[in-house]
């Protein structure tokens, strides 16, 4: 991701704001993409296949400024799972690697200790509660509007709920993710399931902290 902080005066809540909408400029890229794929290769479209070499929470690069180290904090870690989502449900994405996995500054998902931060255990949702099997998901959400900021463009109605859904490999099992991406308050949501039979009770797993800006060290 661009570095959402990087010669910019925004406040706190405009470079988050910034951050978390950027998966939906991420969509619309990997739409355009794919759109180029099929216009100009279109007998191989279905073989050519997209691959994100790069990706993370970014703010800025340098080790003085004031926001180097808010690549672990929660909202970074609830970037990652909109950013994964973003790619699950991408056709022609096959790759996407996180840079970097481990390191002793600020960038690592992981510290050189091996202490997780917030980005580490948003991937474990999808790792550890999501199923093989993307399938359709609709969401009704209010929405933000959100500041351009350094690299990153301006986003109206950017929702503050987003959702995907998978099933296991023998499809009796449903995940549900949910990301909230309000700054300050939880949303009451309804679930309405079509084509799958619940049982009585489940499982829920949340990651969560006191604020955004929270974050493991």
């Amino acid at each position: 991701v661009p570095a959402n902080a990087s010669g910019s005066n925004a406040s706190f809540y405009e470079v988050y704001q910034a951050l978390l909408t950027y998966p939906l400029l991420l969509k619309a890229n990997m739409e355009k993409i794919s759109g180029e794929i099929d216009k100009y290769a279109p007998a191989r479209k279905d073989k050519i296949k997209i691959a994100v070499t790069e990706w993370a929470p970014l703010f800025h690069i340098l080790p003085t400024d004031k926001w180097v180290d808010h690549c672990k904090t929660l909202g970074s870690g609830i970037f990652v799972a909109s950013a994964m989502k973003t790619f699950l449900e991408s056709p022609k994405v096959d790759l996407a690697n996180s840079f970097k996995l481990a390191e002793y500054s600020f960038m690592g998902w992981i510290y050189g200790d091996g202490t997780p931060k917030p980005s580490y255990y948003a991937l474990q949702m999808y790792t550890k509660h999501f199923g093989d099997k993307v399938v359709q998901t609709g969401v009704t959400s209010p929405t933000y509007d959100s500041k351009g900021v350094a690299t990153i463009a301006a986003v109206k109605d950017a929702p503050y709920i987003e959702a995907i859904s998978s099933l296991s490999p023998d499809e009796s099992r449903l995940y549900i993710m949910v990301i909230n991406k309000h700054f300050n308050a939880p949303i009451t949501t309804t679930l309405n399931l079509n084509g799958f039979k619940p049982q009585p009770t489940g499982k829920a797993w949340v990651l969560t902290a006191p604020s955004l800006d929270a974050n493991n060290g």
